[in-house]
């Protein structure tokens, strides 16, 4: 069962012009942690999840030349047939500012037991293509197709179509959460809806540390559909909608499998010092 400990990795733009890869004016994203609690909404299945509950802790760093993140996912899974799994991911990355490299590792436990491990790297030339490697019990690469987009850098490219860009998105996306290699993603970001007061929109209840101006903006409804590189289909492997503030900040996100979906709700969020 794939449950991404990574809800900022996201498809976001249309094939780039060579222009676009230059990156011009692409937002900077705020240094903040955040917890979501995590709960099941919906079930199809007759043999299958019949709940979940957990939380994610999500922090992203400026760290000058890039940006740094780490993401502890706990999450209790119960089954029809009556078994119950306890699910921990725990995943740290670094992306450069210009989109071309990064590095990551990830651990995954299950019911307390380590069941996999890798480390991995990721080098894009200048149009997008390149090699995705991963090290674990054996080593795996994937060759990146031209366009292909790391995962913060298609972040701020989706602020960016927020703010007037193109709203309809399709990418290759590489953001190292998992060994399954790239996706093809495409979405929609629809107009902004204004938010007014920290913790109080939409029936939410956050604990805001004392810079509550981080959610006080308007932000972006966005869906996005994830379909596996290698092959081709017309249903994508999972969904994804998400709540993004201009400064990268995730609101909310639900993660659609078809047979079941998750939520995840923010319950806590801080800045943290980063930048230059």
């Amino acid at each position: 069962m794939r449950i991404s400990p990574y809800p900022l990795l996201l498809a976001l733009c249309a094939v780039l012009s060579p222009r676009a890869w230059a990156l011009p004016d692409l937002p900077n994203l705020a240094s903040h942690a955040a917890t979501y609690e995590l709960s099941l909404t919906r079930a199809t299945q007759i043999d299958g999840i019949r709940a979940a509950s957990g939380k994610m802790t999500y922090t992203l760093i400026d760290r000058c030349d890039g940006y740094t993140i780490e993401t502890d996912l706990d999450v209790s899974l119960a089954f029809s047939n009556g078994l119950t799994n306890q699910i921990l991911k725990r995943y740290a990355g670094w992306e450069s500012k210009d989109g071309r490299h990064a590095t990551y590792r990830m651990q995954v436990y299950d019911n307390g037991e380590l069941e996999s491990t890798y480390v991995g790297a990721v080098e894009l030339a200048d149009d997008g293509s390149g090699k995705a490697t991963y090290h674990g019990p054996q080593m795996i690469s994937y060759d990146l197709p031209p366009g292909t987009m790391l995962s913060l850098t298609q972040l701020r490219e989706l602020i960016r179509a927020g703010q007037g860009a193109e709203p309809l998105v399709a990418q290759a996306v590489m953001d190292g959460a998992f060994e399954d290699g790239p996706y093809r993603v495409t979405g929609f970001v629809a107009p902004a809806r204004n938010l007014t007061k920290a913790g109080s929109s939409d029936g939410m209840n956050i604990t805001v540390a004392k810079d509550a101006e981080l959610l006080l903006n308007s932000y972006w409804p966005v869906t996005l559909a994830y379909f596996s590189l290698g092959k081709e289909s017309d249903t994508p492997d999972y969904e994804t909608s998400v709540q993004l503030l201009p400064n990268g900040v995730i609101r909310g996100m639900t993660q659609d499998y078809g047979a079941y979906t998750l939520n995840m709700d923010l319950t806590k969020l801080a800045v943290r010092e980063g930048g230059c």
